[in-house]
């Protein structure tokens, strides 16, 4: 994966496993498929074998980690965006109003889809978009690059 990667831990609390596993997957708002087969490629290369939590002496442990513990959580810069008009994010954002960009939300459509995290859920998102301000400021992306807030 270049300069993209996880690593992930494995927590068993009172009888419960917990699998955290922080990533950095690619950039960029044309990604989305690379974006999610660097998670695959995540989920089926940490190896946890060595420590299989709900596996019984003798079960073959699934090749994809987050399938062997009770909880997971994914973190990180998932690198997933919004896919709407700058115009509109701008819009929605002065407004309070969040709804346009969840809709385009990148993640959660392809949570969606079943095409990547499938299983998984987000909690409802509250505060607006993180990326990308100017550095140092709270104004969003004045370069000529012209992101829309994610």
């Amino acid at each position: 994966m270049r300069n993209k990667g996880a690593v992930g831990i494995i927590l068993t609390i009172f009888g419960s496993s917990m699998l955290f596993i922080t990533a950095h997957l690619r950039a960029h708002t044309t990604k989305v498929k690379e974006r999610n087969v660097d998670a695959v490629r995540i989920s089926t290369s940490l190896d946890f074998s060595r420590y299989s939590v709900k596996q019984t002496p003798g079960d073959e442990v699934p090749p994809d980690c987050t399938e062997n513990v009770d909880c997971v959580f994914w973190s990180g810069d998932l690198n997933y965006r919004v896919t709407c008009e700058r115009d509109v994010a701008e819009k929605a954002i002065q407004n309070s109003n969040l709804e346009p960009l969840i809709k385009n939300d990148q993640l959660l459509e392809q949570i969606r889809e079943k095409a990547a995290f499938r299983g998984f859920s987000e909690a409802p998102i509250r505060f607006p978009p993180t990326f990308k301000f100017d550095p140092g400021s709270s104004e969003y992306d004045t370069s000529a690059k012209q992101r829309v807030p994610s």
